[in-house]
């Protein structure tokens, strides 16, 4: 059996639906078509497993994310919450959080999200051009305007959110219409994730020659008006690379990489582990990713079973390659399965675009900056 570090579970993600009122143009999920709803028997029963399992670590988050999540209706959390919110305790705490588009939010939703301190990740890829030309809606229209008029909600019932945003070759062309787009729009933290190889998604962006050197450009140019301006905004990359260097220590962990460290849970409650895109993906080497189902047994009990022990031997070979190979290791800690599967073929290989772009590239970018901005980005850190 492939040895792993002391199970824990840091990262709980649910679907409740894989439905999406969307279509964005870079999606990776290959039924957002259907309309299924996750039972309150599947989320009970993920718990009560993880639970008996010895899963459930001391700081855990248990995000609703994949489809759209506000497609379901507020007193659907507040029962799924409720649930959640019973296995914590002085010992566990477990942070609740929804990622969405926004566009479907009301008032109902803003009140329950309040009533148990819900973090509310909205997906918005900047000012309105740069948005409206991937996240679209079924007919081909942009989504901005529906979405600002979330955030605008959000702000109306004082409820704080976070950002996720894609970026796509053209976005590379506007660091500074970007920058000031994120510092106005007042999220409290903004990360960045590139346009990738994924799923059904099979053609992306980026993918040129020049992409690096782009990349590596909004980046610095970026970072050095996040770390000159007087506003405070809170960059996931920029948090990342200078918590890594202040520590001296290099990465110990990579949560896509250990087993159960992340768990998955789809609408039906099949699970799996490692990157969370993993779940519901086909592959022939391994007759698909899912791993079992928490209404059916320990999810503990898949790990002696010849899928899992392939796919975790896969990964865990990669590490290793990444360790042995690559230079920049300690930033990663080995890379994404889901990236390494999907771009290469390969969960036991090494580089990918997206390694080489959040990465290599940004943490480049990022010491750049300290160098060229001096202790002014020593203390905005």
């Amino acid at each position: 059996m492939i040895a792993a570090r002391p199970l824990r579970t840091g990262l709980l993600i649910l679907q409740p639906t894989p439905f999406c009122n969307i279509d964005c143009r870079y999606c990776y999920l290959p039924d957002r078509h259907r309309t299924d709803r996750m039972p309150m028997e599947v989320v009970s029963a993920t718990m009560a497993n993880l639970s008996e399992s010895g899963l459930l670590s001391d700081n855990m988050t248990a995000v609703w994310h994949a489809g759209e999540p506000l497609v379901l209706p507020a007193d659907y959390f507040a029962e799924a919450f409720e649930l959640v919110s019973k296995y914590s305790s002085d010992d566990l705490t477990i942070d609740l959080a929804v990622q969405s588009n926004l566009t479907l939010l009301n008032a109902a939703h803003c009140e329950v999200f309040k009533e148990f301190d819900v973090s509310v990740g909205v997906s918005i890829d900047g000012p309105r051009a740069l948005h409206d030309s991937n996240r679209v809606t079924r007919g081909g229209t942009g989504t901005f305007d529906a979405v600002m008029e979330g955030v605008e909600l959000l702000r109306s019932r004082g409820l704080d959110f976070n950002v996720i945003c894609v970026l796509t070759a053209a976005s590379l062309e506007h660091p500074v219409s970007m920058y000031r787009f994120f510092r106005d729009l007042g999220a409290r933290d903004v990360g960045f994730n590139i346009e990738e190889l994924e799923g059904v998604n099979t053609d992306t962006s980026i993918d040129s020659d020049t992409i690096e050197r782009r990349f590596g450009v909004f980046m610095r140019r970026f970072f050095e008006m996040l770390v000159r301006d007087d506003h405070l905004m809170n960059v996931r990359e920029f948090r990342h690379f200078h918590e890594l260097l202040r520590s001296g220590r290099p990465v110990r962990l990579n949560n896509q990489a250990d087993p159960f460290a992340i768990v998955s849970v789809a609408v039906d409650g099949s699970f799996s582990t490692f990157s969370p895109e993993l779940l519901g993906q086909t592959a022939q080497e391994f007759d698909g990713f899912t791993l079992g189902n928490v209404l059916e047994g320990s999810v503990l009990d898949v790990m002696s079973s010849t899928r899992y022990q392939n796919i975790a031997g896969q990964i865990a070979a990669g590490v290793d390659a990444c360790a042995s190979t690559c230079g920049y290791f300690r930033f990663c800690g080995g890379g994404a399965p889901s990236n390494k599967y999907f771009e290469n073929g390969q969960l036991s290989s090494t580089e990918t675009t997206f390694c080489r772009l959040t990465r290599k590239v940004l943490a480049d970018a990022f010491i750049e900056t300290l160098e060229s901005c001096g202790p002014r980005a020593a203390r905005r850190g």
